[in-house]
């Protein structure tokens, strides 16, 4: 008998949870951000574009959002490299770009 593959398996890795909020709602709020990960865009108009998901909590409830900003992209990337997730930030528009606070 032929062994029947898990969906385990073919996993991307970690999925991320909690409520899905827009972006704006976050924004301007003291969030601390827990996970993040970036993945295909599958509303992509380019092939190879992404998006990128950040779990955050805000008070006791742990949230989800989308972003394709790549300021805050590049910021999570480093505060990964240093090992410092979690942090806590607040994510502020300056000028034409957001950026962590």
């Amino acid at each position: 008998m032929t062994d029947i593959p898990k969906f385990s398996d073919f996993s991307t890795g970690e999925q991320l949870e909690g409520e899905k909020i827009k972006f704006e709602d976050a924004m301007g709020k003291q969030i601390t951000v827990t996970a993040h990960k970036t993945i295909p865009d599958k509303f992509a108009k380019n092939e190879g574009d992404t998006v990128t998901i950040i779990q955050f909590k805000l008070g006791d409830k742990t949230y989800i959002t989308f972003t394709r900003s790549s300021v805050l992209v590049a910021q999570l990337k480093m505060m990964s490299e240093k090992g410092s997730v979690p942090f806590t930030a607040t994510i502020v528009k300056q000028k034409r770009y957001l950026t962590f606070k």
